[in-house]
């Protein structure tokens, strides 16, 4: 079963695309990175690339259409509340 992630965390997304991950000051969030980046690669291959039905991906997505901002924020839930109500939440290519 395919997965898609959304970050609005521009670097990390970069970290995680890139081939070969870059080294990180903080050794746990190395290793947590590294089991990440493993379940979007495999053979040096993106696995979205090698099984479009089933591989795993990570976007990067705006600040402003994150759905759950609101959760960690002071601002108001409309547009959670907007997703919630309307089961939709619509992923387009940039």
């Amino acid at each position: 079963m395919p997965h898609l992630a959304l970050t609005d965390c521009r670097s990390l997304s970069d970290h995680l695309a890139s081939e070969i991950l870059a080294k990180v000051s903080d050794k746990r969030l190395g290793i947590e990175l590294q089991r990440i980046h493993g379940s979007y690669w495999n053979d040096d291959r993106k696995t979205w690339d090698v099984d479009p039905n089933g591989g795993d991906k990570l976007s990067w997505i705006a600040t402003h259409t994150m759905t759950s901002d609101c959760l960690t924020k002071s601002m108001k839930p409309d547009f959670i509340i907007r997703v919630l109500t309307d089961c939709m939440y619509k992923v387009q290519k940039q």
